[in-house]
């Protein structure tokens, strides 16, 4: 962001949408000198945030006939960027480039593609405590790469829908061991096709504390691809793998997220445990984000 944005401190949780460069959206052009003649985009690391505040963030491309209506949002919103609650709200026209806290550039040959006249667009969730000092002005910034040639890089969100919608995934007051899990084929995701799984995010907050991703063959074969056993809040960003995964279409994915919501690991030091459920707020989330390239 060009122009610094102060955060209200007696709110929690904030979104901000906000173009890159400047304080609206700008062309993609503008990520590098010359004409848009690349028009496969991906992440450069790192990108400059102020991680006590920053909960993460995404980058996303505009669809060109979209940009009117994002555009039309930034100047009704007096301040830099507009407030974006729920991603990008109900705007939509956007397709995701990538997003994290530390930022990860994509390997080479693999990208996600940018029609020429999109926007790119910058969502900002900030976590901010409570109590104690106020926050400094935030600015900011990643880096993009275009390439002229790439696989299209696609990422599916994995989870139990459930948690989200039917209130299934409570961490109840005092329990240092909460375990969820899921596990599924990933079909209707991937389109039933075969891909290799390059890289994956785990998505979990404060009260996290083991987090596993794992392939589960048709034979039954079980094959790890992420595993953390001491989480810690800022380390939601992609872990790319060394050696590429392929799924298969009959194969399975599992996710296990292990919660810790005892006295000793509250938010606010000395608070009184309460039950957390599925969200933003002082709650929690279990997810991965799984990304691949088709091989078919």
């Amino acid at each position: 962001m060009k122009d610094a944005h102060t955060r209200a401190g007696s709110v929690n949780t904030q979104r901000l949408c906000a173009g890159l460069a400047l304080a609206v959206m700008t062309s993609l052009s503008a990520c590098e000198d010359g004409p848009l003649d690349a028009p496969w985009c991906s992440l450069a690391p790192p990108p400059d945030v102020d991680r006590s505040v920053v909960h993460h963030l995404i980058v996303a491309a505009v669809e060109p006939d979209a940009v009117p209506r994002y555009e039309a949002a930034d100047r009704a919103d007096p301040g830099p960027g507009f407030e974006c609650a729920g991603a990008f709200g109900s705007l939509g026209g956007y397709h995701l480039l990538g997003g994290s806290l530390l930022g990860s550039d994509f390997p080479d040959g693999v990208g996600r593609e940018v029609a020429p006249g999109s926007k790119i667009v910058l969502h900002i969730h900030y976590a901010i405590p409570e109590f104690g000092p106020p926050p400094e002005p935030d600015l900011t910034r990643v880096a993009l790469r275009l390439d002229p040639v790439a696989r299209p890089l696609e990422t599916m969100a994995f989870l139990n829908p459930l948690w989200i919608v039917k209130g299934a995934m409570v961490v109840e007051a005092g329990d240092s061991d909460a375990v969820y899990w899921f596990r599924s084929s990933p079909r209707v995701l991937t389109g039933g096709r075969r891909v290799q799984l390059v890289s994956a995010s785990p998505h979990m907050h404060y009260f996290g504390s083991r987090f596993a991703l794992r392939v589960i063959r048709k034979s039954g074969e079980i094959e790890c691809l992420t595993e953390i056993g001491n989480w810690d809040f800022g380390w939601e960003q992609p872990f790319w793998f060394r050696d590429p995964v392929v799924l298969e279409p009959d194969d399975e994915l599992y996710v296990e997220c292990h919660f810790d919501n005892s006295a000793a690991n509250q938010p606010v030091p000395g608070a009184t445990p309460r039950d957390i459920g599925w969200g933003d707020a002082n709650q929690d989330m279990c997810a991965a984000f799984v990304s691949f390239v088709a091989l078919e």
